[in-house]
């Protein structure tokens, strides 16, 4: 039995899709198409270390999702913490780092490394949302 979920489609008709269709649809594959641009020009290293995080030259950093003394973590093109268990690509760790969803955190990565990736709908962060980004990084680092 597929899965059917109400989503609102472009023309607003309110129909019932199943996941896959959405998925193939053209609302859908723009979506995932993002995902994977970002992926192609970001690794998960690079996006951690431009946020702050140390990395080693052998690849490991201490997770900043727990209270990490020694490094747990590994990052390369993905990363994968030993000790919590988080773990993801790039978009998955600003997403993760900043308490974003993971199309906010996509968008977030490509207007912060000016990635020539084309955006519809919402093209960057409002002030307010730089704000409290600012906001809650800061409060991060005080931590």
């Amino acid at each position: 039995m597929p899965l059917k979920c109400r989503m609102e489609c472009a023309a607003g008709n309110g129909e019932e899709y199943s996941l896959f269709d959405y998925l193939n649809s053209k609302e859908g594959a723009y979506i995932l198409s993002i995902f994977s641009e970002v992926k192609e020009y970001l690794t998960a290293k690079q996006a951690a270390e431009y946020y702050g995080l140390k990395v080693r030259k052998n690849g490991t950093a201490c997770c900043p999702f727990h209270n990490d003394r020694h490094p747990s973590m590994k990052i390369d093109k993905n990363y994968h913490c030993f000790a919590c268990g988080a773990g993801g690509d790039a978009v998955d760790y600003a997403s993760r780092m900043f308490g974003l969803s993971q199309y906010d955190a996509a968008l977030k990565l490509i207007e912060d490394f000016q990635l020539p990736i084309s955006v519809r709908g919402k093209t960057a962060f409002n002030e307010h949302e730089k704000a409290r980004i600012t906001k809650e990084k800061a409060e991060k680092e005080r931590i």
